[in-house]
């Protein structure tokens, strides 16, 4: 295979000794007078707001509408700045406005004191009184930096205050970024049966302001999910959105319900014969439940994840979503000849997690607990889904927990695109969590012919995230676009985003365990093969749905090398290969 530049150097991290240059407007804005009397009254409106709330922390939260998507080292420094703290201290979220995609701007939530509300009024009509008598009431790029005007000025006197030359460039630059000032406040979601909440962080426990607001957990059940969130019902989300709605980060639907995409009628009497099992790679597999009497099941280590309440329907449970997605990781070659990659089989350790419909919550901390105890395993595949669009604002509690999974075990997940499923479509829909995970590998399908399936939802994630990450052949309504997988009725033709997901887990399973290549450089790999010239001469169409493009079929494809090459790389006949040690798996027959 070709030679794979990696960075080896050890980072370290290194205060900046430069110091930098003084701050400049930029060269098409400006400050007046009104632009500050303005953001003055937003913050008495602010203050206003809070006096007439119940006194549920210390501080204060308020959030700062940037006129743009903005860097860090664009945000206010003067304003809301605390005493002994610099302003990016405060940061407790980051969202996005609604404005129409391609013109989102930042909305950045601070926690400071009260009486730091009061202390930027007081600069503002500093800075305000300023612009009246030396620069005819607005500050513009040229002068602005007229040395006459604020570079040689030592000092101004404002109700017997001396405010220095920097502080006033400061609060003049905030005021060029931001467009206004107001109390957070969460848009209202329509009904469901639960939601979960999370909170910005005081220094106030959520267990605490469940305890001034003197919630019943017998009225109101509720669940944690770590220090700032909690699943709730929607009786106790309206008393929170009621009471506390400056409080609330993050509103997002706990209610995850497996789709059943439509399969044809069995087309297989007899079963394949399969040989066993011997020192094939393990890829994990996170669905719904497992039918142990499929031909395959010898390469399958079944583990039904349920609780006792789950048990109780296991017997009628529909078992054909998870045993066909572990059917193509398996087989899917044999099943789909025109789809054979050169990877073999692989082993699967199954979880059956839900029959058809599981809590966000409940599933995420079913996913935790099972990759805990199975730090054997690199490549997770996930198939499950919300029909919910993610929001547009933030990162889904779900994918953000498989984000820190990824970075925290060095294992992947590759996570379906989620699926259309309206009968009428207007416009497209975007990925519903968890496809919105940073860390993973999102996965849409296409058709025979490359172009999207007819269900395919769209990315970006926060506007500029590349969701989905890439795309490969998942079939689509018509019979002769489906692919085929093996479930309790037999050799079935199927189509969704859940079963183009596991064949970019086999690819990665062999990088990553065959290949002997870590999680970073599998995953580039396979968006590189999968990112064509047209995609990096920006010629590329329909990246919302396709991704970097459609990874290519067969492994050596990806690693740009040859079918004997690979062979001899897997067989490792010499020392030079001794890392990639591994029989070659069994022939498909």
């Amino acid at each position: 295979m070709n030679n794979i530049l990696e960075v080896k150097l050890r980072y370290e991290n290194e205060g900046n000794k430069a110091g930098g240059g003084q701050r400049n407007l930029r060269v098409n804005s400006e400050v007046t007078v009104q632009k500050i009397d303005g953001l003055i009254e937003n913050l008495r409106a602010v203050l206003r707001y809070y006096e007439k709330v119940p006194k549920m922390m210390n501080g204060i939260l308020i959030d700062v509408h940037y006129n743009d998507i903005i860097a860090k080292s664009n945000r206010i420094r003067e304003i809301l700045k605390p005493i002994g703290k610099e302003t990016n201290d405060a940061v407790v979220g980051a969202r996005f406005s609604n404005a129409p995609a391609g013109q989102e701007n930042h909305i950045i939530t601070y926690y400071v004191d009260r009486d730091i509300i009061q202390s930027s009024i007081d600069k503002l009509n500093i800075v305000k009184q300023f612009l009246s008598d030396r620069l005819n009431d607005k500050a513009t790029y040229k002068n602005f930096n007229e040395p006459a005007n604020v570079l040689s000025y030592d000092g101004y006197y404002y109700r017997g205050n001396k405010f220095k030359k920097n502080p006033i460039r400061d609060v003049i630059v905030d005021c060029s970024v931001i467009d206004s000032f107001s109390y957070p406040n969460v848009t209202a979601e329509n009904y469901k049966e639960t939601f979960l909440v999370t909170f910005f962080q005081t220094e106030k426990s959520l267990s605490e302001i469940l305890e001034k607001l003197k919630v019943d957990s017998v009225k109101y059940p509720y669940s944690f999910y770590g220090r700032d969130t909690i699943s709730v019902t929607w009786q106790l989300y309206q008393l929170l959105l009621e009471e506390v709605p400056y409080m609330i980060s993050m509103i997002s639907s706990d209610l995850s319900k497996v789709v059943f995409d439509d399969r044809e009628k069995s087309i297989d009497e007899i079963k394949p014969v399969i040989p066993d099992p011997t020192v094939e790679p393990v890829i994990g597999v996170i669905d719904n439940l497992f039918d142990e009497g499929v031909y395959f099941n010898g390469w399958v280590d079944n583990r039904d994840y349920l609780d006792e309440f789950e048990q109780i329907n296991k017997e009628n449970a529909d078992r054909n979503h998870g045993t066909a997605v572990t059917s193509i990781i398996v087989d899917g070659p044999r099943l789909n000849p025109w789809l054979d990659d050169s990877c073999g089989r692989f082993r699967v350790r199954h979880f059956g997690v839900c029959e058809n419909r599981i809590s966000v919550s409940r599933l995420i901390k079913k996913i935790k607990n099972i990759v805990d105890s199975n730090p054997d395993i690199h490549v997770w595949n996930l198939s499950l889904g919300t029909d919910d669009e993610v929001s547009r604002n933030f990162i889904s509690y779900d994918a953000s927990i498989l984000d820190e999974l990824q970075c925290r075990k060095n294992v992947i997940f590759v996570i379906s695109g989620t699926n259309d499923n309206r009968t009428e479509k207007k416009g497209d829909l975007r990925v519903g969590s968890p496809a919105d995970s940073l860390n993973g590998v999102v996965v849409n399908s296409v058709k025979r012919d490359g172009n999207p399936a007819s269900y395919s939802r769209k990315g970006n994630v926060l506007s500029f995230f590349n969701k989905p990450d890439v795309s490969y052949y998942g079939g689509d309504y018509e019979e002769k676009e489906r692919i085929f997988a093996y479930t309790s009725r037999g050799k079935e033709g199927v189509y969704g985003t859940s079963f183009a997901a596991p064949w970019i887990s086999r690819k990665l399973c062999y990088l990553i365990d065959v290949m002997g290549l870590s999680r970073e450089v599998a995953k580039a790999l396979v968006i590189d093969a999968a990112a064509g010239w047209d995609y990096k001469i920006s010629t590329y169409k329909r990246k919302d749905i396709l991704g970097y493009g459609v990874v290519p079929k067969r492994i050596e494809d990806i690693l740009n090398t040859s079918d004997d090459e690979i062979k001899f790389i897997i067989t490792g006949t010499t020392e030079d290969y001794e890392t990639y040690n591994y029989t070659l798996p069994v022939p498909i027959v």
